[in-house]
């Protein structure tokens, strides 16, 4: 049996309330913040036509594709299918994947406390990061796959220093450097 699995549920310790508190925060903040883009409409506009049977297009008598970015077509497709209300579909979804990011940021690059606070602080303080967390724009889907991608390329260099794994979360050519040296 896994041990994991026997110890029994503790507390929470100072450092997982303490981001877990900021997670909380920052949320707040994007919250505050929320907007959809009007080109966020462009996206939208496609998805009303996919979900309600008309296919991938703009306008229903000509086949004009109006988007550039499909996964992100595709994933509001499927929260517009959920909800039946544009802004809702990309303000969720945004703000989902914002917070995910800032989740795996506090959580999962395994940074220690001050670190981790120091990442979303410089996050939710930058107002690119604000402003297109909910914009309803693609931007939320890759900020989430950076730190992704960093928790999995440079995690054993993170525990020595955490300077890469802070530096996946803000830059992401910095993280691919750093994961193509760890891999060597």
């Amino acid at each position: 049996m896994d041990r994991e699995l026997e110890k029994p549920m503790g507390r929470l310790s100072g450092a997982t309330a303490l981001k877990a508190a900021a997670l909380a925060v920052c949320a707040f903040v994007l919250l505050r913040h929320a907007w959809i883009s009007d080109d966020a409409f462009i996206t939208l506009r496609t998805v009303r036509n996919l979900v309600e049977g008309e296919g991938l297009r703009w306008n229903l008598h000509e086949r004009v594709q109006g988007f550039t970015h499909p996964l992100w077509m595709f994933l509001l497709a499927f929260a517009y299918s959920l909800t039946h209300e544009p802004m809702a579909a990309g303000l969720l979804l945004s703000l989902g994947l914002s917070l995910a990011t800032l989740y795996l940021v506090a959580f999962r690059l395994r940074l220690p406390a001050p670190a981790a606070l120091l990442a979303m602080a410089g996050l939710v303080s930058s107002k690119s990061f604000v402003d297109y967390s909910t914009s309803g724009l693609e931007n939320p889907l890759t900020a989430t796959a950076s730190p992704m991608r960093s928790s999995r390329g440079c995690l054993r260099s993170t525990r020595r220093t955490g300077a890469s794994a802070i530096s996946g979360a803000t830059f992401p050519p910095a993280t691919a450097k750093a994961s193509a040296r760890n891999a060597t």
